[in-house]
């Protein structure tokens, strides 16, 4: 399954976006599927953008000012119940997710990428974390899966100082699995990789993702 972001000019992590989220991800639970359903779940779901410049933006600023959206108390909290499941979801789904980036993923887009099984990136892709220039802190497990991927030194040189790189680094240091020179490269490149993956049983699959991720 290919899953297309598309939010607006910078595809912001707004509401609609968490929300739109919450939703995909959970329709992906096995309880939820019914036993006589046409199609099982997709093994594999790939996430990208046709928007040249973004691939996930940051989150939406307004939703931690009060009265800064016309949601609710209630509605607000929901929200951010549903971003922290969002996080559960990808690690614990029997899918593997895709991040297939080609434009700005930084800040919560960045938490979302890092948050995926495998992630590719082409020549637009940048990725980073602003958060400690604005006094705050990459959250959604971005610190501590950023750590695992380059370890405890390196996460600190790019956190603390709030340092965006290009795909070819963001490669060369495991903060992606690969860079390639074009989108073309980059979609073809990813869609193979998927098909193969969807030719193995979904449950050596699961039992792999379950293994690495303990």
């Amino acid at each position: 399954l290919r899953v297309n972001i598309q939010n607006g000019p910078i595809n912001l992590y707004d509401a609609k976006l968490g929300t739109d989220m919450a939703t995909l991800l959970n329709s992906l639970q096995p309880h939820r599927i019914p036993s006589n359903a046409t199609y099982p779940p997709p093994k594999v779901v790939t996430f990208s953008s046709d928007n040249p410049d973004f691939w996930m933006g940051h989150y939406d600023l307004e939703l931690l000012i009060p009265g800064g959206t016309d949601l609710s108390g209630d509605e607000t909290t929901a929200l951010f119940t549903s971003i922290i499941g969002i996080t559960r979801l990808l690690s614990t789904l029997p899918t593997l997710f895709i991040a297939e980036i080609n434009g700005h993923a930084t800040g919560s887009g960045n938490e979302f990428l890092l948050q995926c099984d495998m992630a590719f990136a082409g020549p637009n892709a940048v990725v980073g974390s602003l958060e400690v220039g604005v006094g705050g802190l990459h959250g959604n497990g971005g610190i501590q899966f950023l750590v695992r991927k380059m370890g405890m030194a390196k996460a600190a040189e790019y956190l603390l100082a709030t340092t965006s790189i290009g795909a070819q680094e963001a490669a060369e240091v495991g903060w992606v699995n690969r860079a390639y020179a074009s989108a073309e490269e980059l979609r073809q490149a990813v869609d193979a990789l998927a098909y193969r993956l969807s030719l193995f049983t979904a449950g050596s699959l699961n039992g792999t993702k379950t293994a690495i991720r303990a």
